[in-house]
């Protein structure tokens, strides 16, 4: 990614809020279809009472590399953008 990002003359890196939207789905659901480790109670969720999406990601490692994956091959989730100019910042 620091080549990509080098190579396109880019100093900010982000993504598209659609891909934000997309993952942030994807988690909740994960975390909804891992109920019964939300629902219990104990120190790390809450006493039970955690909401769905608010716990750890629960997607598995596959998923989370094919979609990794998927975003590097096609680059469409990222958003480039050229560094900042700082030279008068410092005066």
């Amino acid at each position: 990614m620091l080549s990509t990002l080098r190579d396109k003359g880019a100093g900010i890196l982000d993504i598209t809020p659609e891909s934000e939207i997309e993952y942030a789905e994807h988690c909740r659901t994960a975390d909804i279809n891992t109920r019964p480790l939300r629902d219990c109670v104990s120190y790390y969720n809450g006493e039970g009472k955690a909401e769905p999406g608010s716990l750890a990601y629960y997607g598995g490692p596959a998923k989370w590399h094919e979609l990794r994956a998927m975003a590097q091959e096609s680059m469409a989730p990222y958003v480039f953008a050229p560094a900042p100019d700082l030279s008068d910042a410092a005066q």
